[in-house]
């Protein structure tokens, strides 16, 4: 048992695999899912949000569907996809298919020819680093359906890095945003539902991006 325990932790192997190979060798899982996140991850999660606001900040699953989003993220969301931006978020969002969707993000993205591309590879490259995957395999699918995907990036290109921090440029109606994104997940979660989970962290690159958000969000206020 221990074996299997310092081995998979040694190489990196992800939890829900480690207890595929505990149960495979007759032991009992690990680190099975829980229902819901432990109240200490989820405080940690909203003190993020608060502190970040107004500018966005966006949890996501492992397949980029939102889980949560602070005000800021609401307000962007809301602009970008057409709703007034309140406190709730249109039902089943999911980062990555918005991004290609050209009736979504897609055409108020100035750099989509960038970011675009370096999502699609992202994506491609969790998928191969974890073959079982469905979730991924269904969204790249999903993403491969679209119009705005070009026929060259259907290829990765393994020798392209893959940055952990994106610059995004966007034109919400007569505002311009430009926004420094990072993308970071928990260290060493010994929880599956933890370690699914990625935060997007987006900082607002000049002044005038920092006032739009401000503007954004208050014209989003109930």
């Amino acid at each position: 048992f221990r074996r299997v325990l310092f081995r998979s932790s040694a190489l990196g192997v992800p939890l829900r695999h480690t207890d595929a190979m505990l149960a495979a060798a007759g032991f009992p899982n690990v680190y099975d899912a829980p229902a819901e996140l432990a109240p200490a991850v989820r405080s940690a999660l909203a003190l993020l949000m608060e502190h970040h606001d107004p500018f966005p900040l966006i949890v996501v699953d492992r397949s980029y569907r939102v889980l949560d989003a602070n005000v800021g993220a609401r307000a962007m969301l809301g602009a970008l996809l057409g709703h007034a931006g309140g406190p709730d978020l249109p039902d089943e969002v999911n980062l990555a298919l918005v991004t290609f969707d050209p009736a979504g993000a897609q055409p108020h993205i100035v750099n989509f020819d960038e970011i675009g591309r370096d999502l699609l590879w992202r994506i491609e490259r969790e998928l191969l680093a974890d073959p079982d995957a469905d979730d991924l395999r269904d969204l790249l699918d999903r993403i491969h359906a679209f119009p705005t995907v070009p026929a060259d990036w259907r290829q990765v290109d393994l020798a392209a890095p893959s940055d952990p921090a994106l610059t995004v440029h966007i034109r919400a109606g007569d505002a311009e945003f430009g926004f420094l994104v990072a993308v970071t997940a928990f260290e060493a979660p010994q929880n599956v539902a933890v370690e699914a989970l990625r935060i997007e962290t987006w900082f607002p690159i000049d002044d005038a991006t920092a006032a739009a958000c401000r503007r954004l969000v208050d014209a989003s206020a109930p």
